[in-house]
């Protein structure tokens, strides 16, 4: 949107669209339809652009407000339980403590 917005100041087009876009007292009500048009075109670049490489994927995701988030667990178990430590001979790590446990 930054973008749009410097590209119409630098034509000398306009000088301020924020109202516009945000139909400020309901005062641009003719311009909804083609706010939102330029708002899709701009996202729709910005997806596409980031997906292929063209811009920076996690930069688009973040300006897009586009995350992946993931829920995992291990058989409803939280994921930071420990792991026991088993060596090759078949001793743990408590074995080893144990053995180095002074008497």
């Amino acid at each position: 949107m930054v973008g749009f917005e410097n590209f119409v100041f630098r034509e000398g087009l306009n000088t301020e669209l924020s109202h516009y876009f945000s139909n400020k007292d309901d005062r641009y009500s003719d311009y909804v339809a083609i706010c939102t048009r330029i708002r899709g075109e701009i996202r729709e670049d910005q997806i596409g652009g980031g997906m292929v490489g063209i811009y920076n994927a996690s930069i688009t995701q973040r300006l897009n407000n586009l995350v992946d988030r993931q829920d995992i667990k291990s058989d409803d178990k939280p994921l930071n339980q420990s792991i026991p430590l088993v060596l090759s001979d078949g001793r743990t790590y408590e074995d080893l403590k144990n053995e180095l446990k002074p008497e």
